[in-house]
């Protein structure tokens, strides 16, 4: 149950915690409503049903590769963004899942305080456990992390972090012209 005028209060009590909330007070007015409402939108994903998938009919028996497509999400330790790239690999059989799909299922993965972990295997799943007559042959989920809790904190460097997910069967020459192309968008 979302509760937004009590984690309103909360903030509020963290920045006075903090002795800047009354330093600048035009600066921080209304602060701890805005910082609310990007923690609800930036977690809703959480409160929401997945979006519905919607499949076509192929013939195509190759390697579909959507990406980069671009979420961001809350670390859990820290409450930091974790900005990341998402590539998707599909070999369809005999139907393909609408790209618009992709796209609206990576950013309900992200609405939430996660792992990039969870989020690399949520995406997974969600676009894996379908009914068999729509399942692809092969699918492969890249996220590759920006984590802000180590650029701006701790040893206050980046460097990218990758999950990768694989389900079913992909060809050695597909999950070659996968890889290429990250490498050439990422």
């Amino acid at each position: 149950m979302l509760r937004e005028e009590e984690l309103v209060r909360h903030i509020e009590q963290a920045l006075k915690s903090l002795g800047n909330y009354f330093s600048s007070p035009d600066e921080l007015r209304d602060t701890a409503n805005r910082v609310a409402r990007v923690w609800i939108e930036m977690t809703d994903g959480s409160r929401q049903s997945a979006p519905k998938l919607k499949w076509f009919p192929t013939k195509f028996e190759g390697l579909l590769i959507k990406g980069p497509i671009e979420g961001y999400f809350l670390c859990p330790h820290h409450l930091l963004p974790v900005v990341i790239k998402v590539f998707i690999g599909l070999v369809p059989n005999g139907y393909v899942l609408g790209i618009s799909k992709i796209t609206r299922t990576i950013l309900w993965a992200c609405k939430r305080l996660a792992l990039q972990e969870d989020i690399t295997q949520l995406i997974a799943d969600r676009l894996w456990d379908v009914p068999e007559s729509y399942k692809p042959v092969g699918l492969i989920v890249r996220v590759i992390g920006d984590h802000f809790c180590e650029k701006i904190r701790g040893v206050k460097r980046q460097s990218p972090t990758i999950t990768t997910q694989v389900r079913g069967f992909i060809r050695e020459e597909f999950l070659t012209m996968f890889y290429k192309h990250i490498k050439e968008w990422a």
